[in-house]
């Protein structure tokens, strides 16, 4: 079909319609991906991606950035949800290079998914820098909603690095600047992460647990299994830490990995969370097969903070059967993929 309309002179006619449909359609789309529905326009994209990605590739080579940034913000929560990994890189990269300099909402929008991104990465230098430059953007342009969107990820990063303090204050603003707008879908991320944040302080107590469980309604409530995954990974680590606790929550997050359409990123922390509950149950044997599930979920992402997970987990199985030396080791490989800061409970084990 490409031959046909290159040969009848009507090929760049066509492409360029297909390119726009495609590009009105992330446009659409934009708000989507602020809340509740992130799932089911992820979903529409991912059926005709290769689709999206024709589309991208051409505005960025003839030069049509905005339009191109226009696709960039729903694009890279696509790849980023579903594991792929070397399409957010290479292209968030090309598209936030062509438009060095822009002040335009679009580049904020690429700018805050693109430091999500990179966290998960651990380019937490990077991310920063992304962040700080789309807080900036928002601020100039009176966009309170990525605003309220960007100071969460910008907060989850402050405490990745260890500077929890930073941490509490920029999760705060953005959990006010939700209330303040209404923005009740953006309230869950940052709700839960200044939840994480504390208990990265040592603050394990039954305010903490509350604030995890308030989250993790509210993106039950969304449809939102990422934010169900996360919350649920951190609650049997406050208030009553029991085995029972512990197997409810990562019985629930394995149920929604079991989901048809279900984000991959979520696999490994699955396994993970509920080999931790096995473990604890005296099953052994099938905790570390669990382990080993989790690790191979995380190299199938490319989420180097998973691996380092499955790393942590199986060195604190290797030092309780008095393998200390095999301990060592693999305690070494998971604080090289764990950059960001340890959590308490990761200490402790």
């Amino acid at each position: 079909a490409m031959a046909h309309l290159s040969e009848g002179g009507t090929f760049d006619d066509v492409a360029r319609r297909h390119d726009l449909h495609y590009v009105g359609r992330c446009r659409a789309l934009r708000g989507a991906f602020f809340g509740r529905d992130r799932v089911s326009a992820q979903a529409e994209i991912v059926t005709e991606l290769a689709d999206y990605h024709a589309a991208f590739d051409r505005q960025l080579a003839q030069s049509s950035v905005r339009e191109a940034l226009e696709m960039a913000w729903p694009l890279c929560h696509v790849w980023l949800f579903t594991g792929r990994r070397s399409e957010a890189a290479l292209r968030m990269g090309e598209v936030l290079g062509a438009t060095e300099g822009h002040k335009t909402r679009e580049r904020a929008d690429a700018l805050s998914v693109a430091a999500f991104f990179d966290m998960y990465i651990q380019e937490y230098e990077r991310a920063i820098h992304r962040a700080d430059e789309a807080i900036g953007l928002y601020r100039a342009l009176g966009d309170e909603q990525g605003l309220a969107y960007v100071l969460a990820r910008r907060g989850h990063l402050a405490f990745s690095v260890g500077a929890v303090p930073d941490a509490l204050d920029l999760l705060q603003q953005s959990l006010d600047l939700c209330t303040g707008i209404g923005y009740d879908d953006g309230s869950a991320w940052p709700l839960t992460l200044l939840a994480q944040a504390r208990l990265w302080s040592g603050d394990g107590g039954a305010e903490v647990q509350r604030m995890f469980e308030e989250g993790r309604e509210r993106f039950i409530a969304m449809g939102d299994a990422v934010g169900q995954a996360h919350a649920n990974m951190f609650l049997p680590n406050c208030g009553e830490r029991t085995v029972e606790r512990a197997m409810r929550y990562s019985l629930e997050t394995m149920d929604l990995v079991e989901r048809s359409g279900t984000d991959r990123m979520i696999r490994s922390g699955a396994f993970h969370n509920l080999a931790f509950a096995v473990w604890r149950s005296g099953d052994h044997q099938r905790a570390e097969g669990l382990n080993h599930l989790a690790a191979k979920a995380a190299a199938e992402t490319g989420i180097t903070v998973s691996s380092g997970m499955a790393f942590l987990q199986a060195a604190s199985f290797a030092g309780e059967e008095g393998a200390a030396e095999r301990a060592a080791m693999l305690y070494g490989a998971g604080d090289a993929h764990f950059v960001m800061q340890k959590a308490p409970f990761y200490e402790e084990n």
